[in-house]
C-alpha cells in the first residue's frame, strides 16, 4: 500500500505537471481561536432568537435570550475587526434562509442580522452582495414564508424591501448595473398575473422602496390595469385568503397612488407661492376667466427666465446686416428654474393622474390631497 501511493501522484500534482496548464493550490482561510468562539457566540444568538416562540423556556431565560442577541447585534454593527468572518456570516445567512423558508421568526431574526453587518462601516460586504441579495429577494417576493396564512408575513415584506432600498443606495454608485437588475427582477414579479399576489405584493413594496423615479416610472403607468386585476379577487368571498392578499396588494397601490399625488400637490402648492418668479400655472390660468380672456395674459414670458426677442430693425445695423450678439447677451438658464418649467408643463398629466386614480380608489383617495388647493378644482 505504501508503494501505491509513492507511485500515485495527487491529483493537483498530476494537473500542474500537464504542459501550457498552471493551477495554482487552494489556500486554507484559517481563523484563530478567538474568532472561531465569537462566530459561534453570535450564531448560536441569532438561532437561539429566532426559535424562541417555539420553546418552553422560563421568563428569564427568554430575557436573557433577548439579551444576548442584542449584544449581538450591536457587537456585529459596530466592531471593525470581522472582516474575515464576513463571508462565514453570508454564507450562514444564506443556508439558513434557505433551510427555514417557513419559519417567519427565524427569517426576521436573519434579516436583522444582515441589516447590522450592511450598516457597519468597517466591514466590505459588497463582495458578497450575490450572497446575500438572493436571501433577501427570497423575503421579499417569496410565494410562502410562513404556514400559517394569518401570520403577519407582510411585516417582513415590508422590511426586505427596506434592505433591498439600503443596499442599493449604498453600492449602487460601485456598481451601475446593481440597482437596474434589482428593478427588472420587481417589474417582471409585478407584471406577471400568474405570480402569486403574496410576490405581487413583495415587488410593490419592494419598487417604492427604491425611490420616487421608480414609482413615477414603473408603478403609476400600471396601476389602473392592476386594479382591474385585483377587482375580481375583492368582489368574492369564496376564497377568504385570496381576498385578503388581493386587499393588502390594493392598500398598497392606493398608498402609493396616494402619496404621489401628495407630494405632486405639495409640489405644486410651494411652486404657486413663487408665481413672481416663474409666472402663472396652466392650473391657475385655467381657474382665473379673466386672464383666459386677455390675449396679453396668454402670451405672457418670463423675464427672468426667457430673453425677450428683439425687433427685426434692431438685429440690422447701417450696412444692413444682422448684428452680431455679444456674448454676455446669452443667458443660460438656471437649473432650478428648467425644473420649475418642466414640472409646469407636467402639470396637466398629474390632474389626469387624479382624475384616473379618483375612478380606481373613489374617496379613499381624499386623505392625501385634503389640504392641497390643486385638485380643488375638479
Amino acid at each position: 500500500m505504501s508503494d501505491t501511493k509513492a507511485t500515485t501522484p495527487a491529483p493537483a500534482q498530476a494537473a500542474i505537471s500537464l504542459p501550457g496548464v498552471t493551477i495554482k493550490q487552494a489556500v486554507k482561510h484559517t481563523l484563530s481561536r478567538e474568532l472561531q468562539l465569537y462566530y459561534e457566540k453570535v450564531t448560536y444568538a441569532v438561532m437561539s432568537m429566532g426559535t424562541l416562540k417555539q420553546r418552553d423556556d422560563e421568563t428569564e431565560t427568554k430575557e436573557t435570550t433577548k439579551k444576548l442577541f442584542n449584544a449581538a447585534l450591536a457587537s456585529l454593527k459596530g466592531d471593525p475587526g470581522l472582516h474575515q468572518l464576513v463571508p462565514y456570516f453570508t454564507r450562514f445567512i444564506s443556508q439558513e434562509i434557505s433551510k427555514n423558508l417557513y419559519n417567519l421568526d427565524l427569517l426576521y431574526t436573519l434579516l436583522r442580522m444582515v441589516e447590522v453587518l450592511l450598516l457597519n462601516v468597517n466591514l466590505k460586504i459588497d463582495p458578497y452582495l450575490h450572497q446575500l441579495m438572493p436571501s433577501i429577494f427570497t423575503c421579499l417576493v417569496g410565494k410562502k414564508l410562513t404556514e400559517n396564512p394569518h401570520a403577519d408575513h407582510w411585516s417582513m415584506r415590508d422590511y426586505a424591501a427596506r434592505l433591498i432600498a439600503l443596499v442599493c443606495n449604498k453600492y449602487g454608485k460601485a456598481y451601475k448595473d446593481l440597482q437596474p437588475r434589482t428593478t427588472k427582477t420587481l417589474v417582471q414579479t409585478f407584471l406577471d398575473p400568474v405570480k402569486p399576489l403574496t410576490s405581487h405584493y413583495g415587488a410593490i413594496i419592494g419598487l417604492s422602496a427604491l425611490g420616487p423615479h421608480c414609482v413615477q416610472l414603473l408603478l403609476i403607468p400600471n396601476i389602473s390595469a392592476y386594479v382591474k386585476l385585483l377587482e375580481p379577487l375583492l368582489n368574492q368571498n369564496e376564497d377568504l385568503i385570496r381576498k385578503m392578499e388581493a386587499m393588502k396588494c390594493y392598500d398598497a397601490v392606493l398608498n402609493i397612488a396616494g402619496n404621489f399625488l401628495k407630494y405632486a400637490a405639495e409640489y405644486y402648492d410651494k411652486l404657486g407661492s413663487t408665481s413672481s418668479i416663474i409666472g402663472e400655472t396652466p392650473h391657475t390660468k385655467r381657474n382665473k376667466s379673466d386672464k383666459s380672456s386677455n390675449p396679453d395674459t396668454e402670451n405672457m414670458q418670463i423675464d427672468s427666465i426667457l430673453i425677450p426677442e428683439q425687433k427685426k430693425s434692431e438685429n440690422l445695423d447701417s450696412t444692413g446686416f444682422e448684428k452680431k450678439k455679444k456674448s454676455k447677451e446669452i443667458q443660460p438658464i438656471p437649473r432650478s428654474h428648467l425644473v420649475q418649467i418642466i414640472a409646469m408643463q407636467e402639470l396637466d398629466n398629474i390632474n389626469e393622474r387624479y382624475q384616473e386614480f379618483y375612478g380606481l380608489f373613489g374617496e379613499a383617495l381624499l386623505p392625501f390631497v385634503r389640504e392641497s388647493t390643486l385638485f380643488t378644482a375638479l
